[in-house]
């Protein structure tokens, strides 16, 4: 069985202890500096994950690792802060961030309204914004690279800009979004480009997501010859697509979760 202090599940490994899960009432929480004497290093994979009763989070500053998905899908958290002597993790407006910024690590899913990415973040970490009730996220022309699932399941996401910047667009980084309606790229961006709100490579030869929001039939543009993997998955809202005879690869998933549609194919119909 679990050993818990006050409503964290810990384990002690290396001398120190690790926060494993919580279990406590929520609402404003501090993790403890030290358990049984041992200090607290690390907030482990998933610790908080799916937690809807907490509202806010205090890091101190002993904690020098915080895994994968530790507060992801918690659905009344406002605010991550962490104690300015900490020399790894930083938070600015409640945001979790690295100690110098450049990587914006978790956006708190409570948060409601639009946001604003600084303008010292270069990356945005896997599922940063992840099951976020965000309606406007701006994201600077510092951005190189977003992270697989940065924004997935973001609900009420109408529309997002991609920036001249970005060079690196992790798979899925966009699924799940079923309000978002087009996906616009800065038309000096030399790796992508987007066509009537759909995210496409540069060249549009490859699409690579088509935004969830957005009703209606759709025929993918004779430039495409090949369908991302998860491109147009769970897109309950569109009616139909057609493809061309153009298209030679269609990737994993690439219509998964799709109800209520026919496939057209080079003339062909497809349930």
């Amino acid at each position: 069985m679990p050993t818990t202090v006050d409503g964290f599940e810990y384990m002690i490994a290396a001398s120190s202890a690790w926060i494993t899960d919580y279990t406590g009432a929520g609402g404003n929480i501090i993790i403890p500096s030290s358990i049984e004497g041992y200090p607290v290093t690390r907030i482990g994979y998933a610790a908080f994950e799916n937690n809807s009763n907490i509202t806010s989070v205090f890091i101190p500053s002993i904690v020098s690792d915080i895994a994968s998905y530790a507060f992801d899908n918690c659905s009344k958290l406002l605010a991550i802060n962490v104690d300015s002597g900490n020399g790894n993790y930083s938070s600015n407006n409640g945001v979790l961030f690295d100690k110098s910024q450049t990587l914006l690590i978790c956006n708190p899913a409570g948060l409601t309204g639009g946001y604003v990415i600084p303008s010292t973040v270069t990356s945005i970490s896997d599922w940063a914004f992840a099951y976020n009730q965000l309606t406007n996220i701006s994201i600077p022309n510092s951005v190189t690279n977003i992270g697989i699932y940065a924004f997935r399941n973001s609900i009420n996401l109408t529309n997002i800009t991609i920036p001249f910047s970005v060079n690196n667009i992790g798979g899925g980084a966009l699924n799940y979004c079923n309000s978002l309606t087009s996906i616009s790229v800065d038309s000096v961006n030399i790796n992508y480009s987007s066509l009537a709100g759909v995210l496409y490579n540069k060249l549009q030869t490859q699409l690579i997501c088509y935004p969830a929001g957005i009703n209606g039939t759709f025929t993918v543009p004779n430039s495409v010859i090949s369908i991302n993997s998860s491109a147009f998955e769970k897109c309950t809202k569109i009616t139909g697509i057609t493809i061309g005879s153009n298209v030679v690869t269609i990737g994993n998933k690439a219509f998964f979760a799709c109800t209520g549609f026919r496939l057209r194919c080079s003339g062909s119909f497809v349930s």
